[in-house]
């Protein structure tokens, strides 16, 4: 199975709850010798660093490599924090436009995301969307609410959505 792992670039902490969570998923699949778990990951500061952190983490700690690739865009990686493999697109796009370009290359690769998300980030949200769309279960981290949701499919994210009145959905609605 491959995980892909993203979280808004404003978080500077993660929770407790997340660091957990990704432990009990690496271990779940260590456990399971006929399951491998590969994550997927871009090289954004804030929760995509922080993530990479927390994985190098469980990695030191269970002294054993995890199959984690690092998505990026252009010739340079910004953060790769447990020098794992790299894996570069390119593309003439500007702006959040052109880091996009990634994500969809990991939402095509992975069976499944994990995302955290602050509440406003429109690019976390556009994976939160995009794996939905393509039939693939997202497990959110809202940071606000302290608080995991599964969205397996278009209706879960609306009701999600809804919940948490996010103004960039509603407009888009």
């Amino acid at each position: 199975m491959i995980v892909f792992l993203g979280g808004s670039a404003s978080i500077r902490e993660l929770p407790v709850a997340v660091c957990d969570y990704l432990t009990a998923v690496t271990a779940e699949h260590e456990e399971l010798s006929d399951l491998y778990c590969e994550f997927v990951i871009g090289d954004c500061h804030g929760g995509d660093f922080l993530l990479q952190k927390a994985l190098s983490s469980i990695e030191q700690r269970g002294k054993r490599r995890l199959g984690v690739t690092v998505h990026h865009m252009g010739r340079m990686c910004r953060n790769n924090e447990g020098y794992w493999r790299c894996c570069q697109s390119f593309s003439d796009l500007q702006g959040r436009e052109y880091y996009s370009v990634k994500d969809k290359v990991m939402s095509e690769k992975c069976d499944r995301g994990f995302m955290i998300w602050d509440g406003v980030s429109a690019g976390t949200l556009d994976n939160i969307q995009r794996l939905v769309e393509l039939g693939k279960p997202v497990v959110v981290y809202l940071m606000a609410l302290a608080s995991f949701y599964t969205i397996e499919s278009p209706r879960d994210l609306y009701a999600f959505m809804n919940y948490v009145k996010n103004p960039r959905w509603e407009k888009s609605q």
